[in-house]
This record gives structure tokens, C-alpha cells and sequence, in this order.
């Protein structure tokens, strides 16, 4: 995977999902320009109605020994990937989101 790609990634110790934009990944972690994947829905709620409640994106190092699995963002059979739901319920590109 590189840098700039839009992925899931599955942690441990705790478990968590987070979405967001590869910023960089090397043997002590990941850096992502993300959110939780559970404050998805109200980010996008958020911004489709141009009304801020503080839930978005932040930049975040997890270092390797949490990480259980990095996931790229992509379309599965009819399922859209996380990116185009996005694009599709607020009319904008989630690139100008996650820089």
C-alpha cells in the first residue's frame, strides 16, 4: 500500500477501526489522517448539512504491534467503498477532507 491511499485499519489492544488517508507506514507504525470508524456516520452527517460538531479527521501515529490488519478502501461487488458513500451523500471529495 502506499502513501495516499484511502484505507481501514483494524487495530488491537483495544480494538478499533479507524478510516483515513495513508499518510505513511514503515516497520514502527502507521500514520493516518483519519477518524474512528464508528464516528463515520456523524462526520458525514456533519458534513452534508455544513453543521460542525467537532467530529472529524485528526492525524494519528499507531504503532505496528496494534496494528491487526490494514484494509484498502475500495468498491466490493455492489457495495460502495466507505470513500464514494461519502461522495455520494454529501456531493464532495473526501480528498479535500482528509488533507
Amino acid at each position: 500500500m502506499k502513501a495516499g491511499a484511502i484505507v481501514v485499519v483494524n487495530l488491537r489492544s483495544p480494538v478499533e477501526r479507524v478510516f483515513g488517508r495513508l499518510i505513511e507506514i514503515n516497520p514502527a507504525g502507521v500514520l493516518i489522517r483519519g477518524l474512528d470508524l464508528a464516528a463515520f456516520e456523524d462526520w458525514i452527517e456533519d458534513v452534508a448539512s455544513a453543521y460542525e460538531t467537532g467530529v472529524g479527521p485528526s492525524t494519528t501515529f499507531f504503532p505496528m504491534h496494534r496494528i491487526d490488519k490494514l484494509i484498502l478502501d475500495e468498491n466490493l461487488g455492489g457495495a460502495p467503498s466507505l470513500a464514494n458513500t461519502f461522495r455520494e451523500r454529501t456531493n464532495a471529495d473526501i480528498d479535500i477532507y482528509l488533507e
